[in-house]
């Protein structure tokens, strides 16, 4: 028994700690090994949060977020002033401003992809509200953009179609790349630049001039020179500020009218110069016309403001 004693004591004795210091010590270092794995599931569920703000959709209540259509310029022909880019040659086939809403974005690693890496599908008019979009299944794949639905179109399909687009979007510089990087599902976005032609070694690429074509060959070929986010108060704004521009030319539209109308009541009919004059000043007036009902088909009606903006 003293042996063992004093077997006990001699190796109390050549510890370095006390019991009482061993047990401070231990708990010191369950601490640590707590508070690391915390640190540790807080950095991941932080970056878990993060990736899931950045990833998740932008949702809108329902309404026409964005009420004006694509405005297109073409040029008389193609221009080819643009420095070749990743081997491309482009050229200009029309000046193109887009507003729209995201409905979905896909980037590629195909054979454009260094030129056009992301795609996205948007829509305006009735494309952009929430009602209608809810009742579609959007997807992108090929460089082609889907909708389908489960039983009957929200709108007939020739509707969804001209009030949408899958674009491929090739970036002018860094901050537009950068800016085309971070759009997710549900942004408004303001896009102006040029519809182009890509070349390469033979191979064509050519946007579509048309909004409201299918298939193969359909889809815009989009250099952004100006990326930025818009609000629908304003989309709505200049809405209305359009709106006020049609009813002047609608009002102008009225006078030439009448205008027309009493120079006919007085036509010399055995004069055939002053009758082609008339014809002529009326087929103007038809074309201005025709050009004002057309503006003013593309532009949806309004609908209440939404309660939430833009990140």
């Amino acid at each position: 028994m003293f042996h063992e004693t004093g077997h006990l004591e001699s190796r109390e004795s050549d510890c370095l700690f006390p019991a009482a210091e061993r047990k401070c010590v231990s708990v010191k270092r369950a601490f640590y090994r707590f508070l690391r794995r915390f640190l540790l599931l807080a950095l991941v569920g932080g970056g878990i949060a993060w990736l899931w703000n950045e990833l998740r959709p932008i949702h809108h209540p329902p309404g026409v977020l964005v009420r004006s259509g694509p405005v297109q310029r073409n040029y008389p022909r193609p221009s080819s002033y643009f420095p070749a880019r990743e081997g491309y040659e482009l050229s200009r086939l029309a000046q193109y401003r887009i507003r729209a809403r995201v409905l979905s974005t896909k980037r590629y690693r195909d054979r454009n992809a260094a030129l056009a890496p992301i795609d996205m599908a948007l829509g305006w008019g009735p494309m952009s509200d929430t009602r209608v979009i809810d009742q579609l299944s959007i997807s992108q794949g090929n460089r082609f953009y889907f909708l389908e639905w489960k039983k009957d179109p929200p709108l007939p399909k020739a509707v969804l179609m001209q009030h949408s687009a899958n674009v491929h979007l090739i970036p002018a510089n860094r901050e537009v790349a950068s800016f085309l990087s971070r759009v997710k599902e549900g942004s408004l976005v303001d896009f102006r630049g040029a519809l182009v032609e890509a070349r390469k070694q033979g191979y064509r690429w050519r946007s579509s001039l048309r909004r409201d074509d299918t298939g193969n060959g359909a889809c815009e070929v989009l250099y952004v020179e100006q990326a930025s986010y818009i609000t629908p108060a304003g989309d709505r704004a200049e809405a209305e500020t359009y709106q006020r521009s049609a009813e002047a030319a609608r009002n102008d539209l009225q006078k030439w009218y009448h205008t027309l109308a009493e120079w006919r009541d007085t036509l010399p009919w055995s004069d055939a110069e002053t009758i082609r004059a008339f014809n002529e000043e009326a087929t103007r007036y038809q074309s201005a016309a025709t050009r004002l009902r057309s503006r003013v088909a593309a532009t949806p009606a309004a609908s209440p403001a939404p309660t939430r903006t833009q990140p």
